[in-house]
């Protein structure tokens, strides 16, 4: 009998490489099936009952907690764990115009960022600063939109009214359609993390090792048609 494991994702962005896990159901093979949630959904409404439902076992696993896990550490409590590493690079890319050639050349320049949160503003400022900008140098306007709507972002680079948008992927690519181009590579600051509170006991393979071997399936060859000896 399969047992269900519950995964939480922090954002969308986190779904496509989430739905492949779960569709190629790759973790039947050791006995469990997924069931995937989203933050903003009945499971969880907002960011600050991620680590809640963890800790209460109402969710298995969690992909991108970030510094929520040392916080809840910080206040005593050891029970949550990350176990894997799902995203080596940056996802979001820093879209410019033409007359932008490096980082150099966004001294003072309007910069168009699509979140405040600290791993997407806070990041840019940094890479930013540690590429040689003066924190006085960096004229960044955060929107914050949760909408998705980053053509406009892209559009105001093309009107003029901003030298750079950083955007999440694939809207960078829409930027260079129209002749934009992306400064740089994003570096390996944010990453999609998977988090597990540990405390339950069961008779099937433990689901730690089952999620860290499927997932390493799923990155490999899509969770699909391949056994333990393929990985």
């Amino acid at each position: 009998m399969m047992r269900t494991l519950d995964l939480l994702a922090s954002d969308s962005s986190h779904l496509p490489f989430l739905y492949v896990f779960k569709e190629s159901k790759v973790m039947e093979k050791y006995g469990y099936e997924i069931d995937l949630h989203i933050v903003g959904g009945a499971k969880a409404p907002t960011m600050a009952h991620r680590a809640k439902l963890a800790l209460a076992g109402e969710i298995d696993f969690l992909s991108g907690l970030h510094h929520e896990t040392y916080r809840e550490r910080a206040k005593g409590e050891k029970r949550l764990t990350y176990l894997a590493q799902a995203q080596n690079n940056w996802d979001d890319r820093l879209v410019a115009s033409p007359a932008i050639k490096s980082i150099d050349d966004l001294k003072g320049k309007k910069i168009v960022c699509h979140s405040k949160a600290p791993c997407v503003s806070g990041n840019l400022r940094a890479v930013l600063e540690t590429c040689g900008l003066a924190p006085g140098e960096i004229n960044m306007d955060v929107i914050d939109d949760t909408s998705g709507k980053f053509l406009d972002f892209v559009g105001e680079i093309s009107s003029g009214k901003a030298a750079a948008a950083l955007v999440d992927m694939p809207f960078d690519l829409y930027g260079v359609k129209k002749g934009l181009h992306v400064v740089g590579e994003g570096p390996g600051l944010r990453e999609a993390d998977e988090c597990k509170a540990f405390g339950f006991s069961s008779s099937l393979p433990s689901p730690k090792d089952a999620l860290t071997k499927a997932f390493e399936l799923t990155a490999a060859h899509g969770g699909v048609g391949h056994d333990e000896g393929d990985s």
